[in-house]
């Protein structure tokens, strides 16, 4: 099997957002339930989230970049 480096990073960003985002819904649910009042847990959950999601984007541009390259290597 041939393995694709920038597949495997794509995973990894994707899962990244998953992990990042279900800490972030943690950290709202236990303000929102009184649990903690530390709002400095949740705004560096909410960084950490946003950081994962523009990791995923650029991502996914540099892959429409080089697609494009590449169908304009074909023509």
């Amino acid at each position: 099997a041939v393995s694709v480096p920038f597949l495997s990073t794509f995973r990894d960003a994707v899962s990244d957002v998953q992990q990042t985002s279900a800490a972030l819904d943690g950290e709202i649910s236990k303000l929102a339930t009184g649990q903690t009042d530390n709002l400095h847990d949740a705004l560096i959950a909410s960084e950490k989230a946003s950081l994962s999601v523009n990791m995923v984007v650029e991502l996914r541009n540099k892959l429409l970049d080089a697609y494009k390259e590449i169908i304009n290597i074909n023509v």
